[in-house]
């Protein structure tokens, strides 16, 4: 199921309604965002943010985008959505998912859980560098009790 989200932004944390794929469904969920890291690879910079959900769903995700919002081609741009627990043990992720067609951003999640506890989100990004990739973490969003 494809997964719309709505959120509004108040000081790191957030609302959002998530739809699914016919817009049918809505579920209410408590989301907490990193600041907005950026990076410079390839002769492009982009910026990148994890958040992270809690409520009826339950998500860790991660943005990158051209900082200008320009279009780069195919593949150009990485995402690894990472679910953590507040130790420091990763729970769940992604792996490293690759823009499949030309465009600005690309935003991926996970939304795996490992029992109750409190969890925070902290990403990675890939940039195409002209031979290969370069890695970037995002910043970590708050802890959310999940």
């Amino acid at each position: 199921m494809g997964l719309r989200v709505r959120a509004g932004l108040l000081g790191g944390a957030g609302v959002a309604v998530i739809f699914g794929a016919s817009g049918a469904a809505a579920y209410a969920v408590t989301v907490s965002y990193s600041t907005v890291g950026q990076f410079n690879t390839g002769g492009h910079v982009y910026d990148n943010q994890a958040s992270i959900g809690v409520g009826s769903v339950n998500f860790a995700s991660t943005g990158t985008w051209t900082d200008n919002n320009q279009n780069v081609p195919s593949g150009w741009i990485g995402s690894e959505g990472r679910m953590v627990k507040s130790n420091g043990a990763l729970c769940a992720t992604t792996g490293m998912l690759y823009m499949p067609g030309a465009g600005s951003g690309w935003n991926v999640a996970t939304n795996t859980i490992c029992g109750h506890g409190y969890y925070f989100s902290q990403g990675k990004s890939a940039g195409w560098n002209g031979n290969g990739y370069n890695y970037y973490y995002t910043f970590r969003t708050p802890n959310l009790y999940l």
